[in-house]
């Protein structure tokens, strides 16, 4: 789903006229916006990590152009866009987030 609204986008996010920075932001607000609806409550496994870091790698290589039988590292690519790896980073800040707002409840007071 979150590859079908890049490329949707696509002519848009891989343009070179527009600044690297400002593509950036319009893919955190238009595609992982879509990824990460309801990521608070997501089981994580490996293999869900993987994929999150894998397509969150697949997105930076499109908007740069580079192509998949390229032989760039991920650490190049992520220079080039001059970012480090944040989408699992902003699941596991959910996730944490939703667990105080679950444990503020009535429900479970421990010291009351």
């Amino acid at each position: 789903m979150t590859k079908t609204t890049f490329m949707k986008m696509k002519s848009f996010l891989c343009n070179n006229h527009l600044s690297l920075e400002l593509t950036k932001r319009m893919v955190k607000c238009y595609v992982w916006s879509v990824l990460l609806y309801r990521a608070e409550v997501w089981t994580l496994k490996v293999s869900i990590m993987n994929k999150m870091e894998a397509l969150e790698m697949w997105v930076h290589r499109r908007m740069l152009k580079i192509p998949g039988t390229a032989r760039k590292t991920n650490e190049k690519v992520l220079r080039n866009v001059n970012k480090d790896r944040e989408l699992l980073k902003t699941v596991k800040h959910q996730k944490m987030s939703y667990l105080g707002y679950i444990l503020k409840g009535s429900r479970y007071k421990i010291f009351n």
